[in-house]
């Protein structure tokens, strides 16, 4: 996990966002939403959610074939 200062939604005042970062999942879609899960995210409305409001970016590969799994990566936005 990492903290950070972002703007707010009006442009005013900095707020602390927490980000979990991960690496690459290489086409492991289970294995991704075990860890989602492990780090608190949540299932909800056909993304994930976390209850501290915690946002993913995802480094390297999806898949071997350097592909998105638009699927969880939608998710993750969605969130």
């Amino acid at each position: 996990m990492v903290d950070a200062y972002v703007s707010g939604d009006d442009g005013g005042a900095m707020k602390p966002q927490s980000y979990d970062l991960i690496g690459d999942i290489h086409g492991q879609n289970d294995k991704l939403t075990a860890l989602l899960k492990k780090l608190g995210y949540q299932p909800h409305s056909g993304s994930f959610r976390h209850s501290e409001g915690h946002k993913v970016i995802f480094l390297g590969d999806y898949d071997e074939q350097r592909r998105l799994y638009s699927d969880r990566v939608a998710q993750s936005h969605a969130a």
